[in-house]
């Protein structure tokens, strides 16, 4: 779906009342163009109100290698949910397609077909929905996605990279502006049945 040299969204964090605006930079010269500018926002005027902003989290990876090795320090298991938290979709064949598929959710990972015959949905809570573009709705999901693999250990490093670096660039289409945005969900339990393998 074309290189995306930036991604950003905006959710709710409920357990800390408060909103958050994700911003992913994916290349050097917008990154020095645009890190002093959302360092020095302390507050976003909007038409009826003024929001007070503070930043809260910066993580910068210096190299691909850099970036490789922080995924595998986080130890992923092998069945993670993703929380979509704003509205996702994927385009095929001209058309939107509002219900996850796994071929779908790598290829917007720019994952190989290998990855596809070990990757599967087991379980979702998903609730359909519209993202408002200017004068478009666009039709899509949010909600959680459970995804369980069986590769081979090179494989599942692969994968688990993926899945980190899905936090950062989002999920679908247009996530440039606002759509796709995600986080993993993983339990402690599922992280000492790994560690225990």
């Amino acid at each position: 779906q074309g290189e995306k040299p930036l991604s950003q969204y905006i959710r709710y964090d409920k357990a800390e009342n408060r909103t958050l605006w994700v911003v992913s930079v994916f290349q050097g010269e917008l990154y020095e163009l645009l890190e002093p500018v959302l360092e020095r926002i302390s507050c976003i005027a909007l038409r009826q109100t003024t929001l007070q902003a503070a930043l809260l989290d910066k993580r910068c990876f210096a190299s691909t290698q850099e970036f490789v090795l922080y995924a595998r320090e986080l130890r992923l298991p092998s069945r993670v949910t993703i929380r979509f938290h704003t509205t996702s979709s994927f385009k095929q064949d001209g058309s939107y397609v509002i219900f996850p598929q796994e071929r779908l959710l790598l290829r917007s990972l720019l994952a190989a077909a290998a990855l596809e015959r070990g990757v599967r949905i087991t379980d979702y809570q998903l609730r359909s929905g519209r993202y408002t573009l200017k004068s478009a709705r666009i039709p899509g999901f949010s909600g959680r996605l459970t995804l369980s693999s069986s590769l081979s250990a090179p494989m599942q490093e692969v994968w688990n990279l993926l899945l980190v670096f899905s936090t950062l660039c989002g999920i679908g289409i247009k996530t440039t502006l606002g759509m796709g945005g995600v986080t993993l969900e993983i339990s402690p339990n599922s992280l000492l049945k790994e560690q225990e393998k």
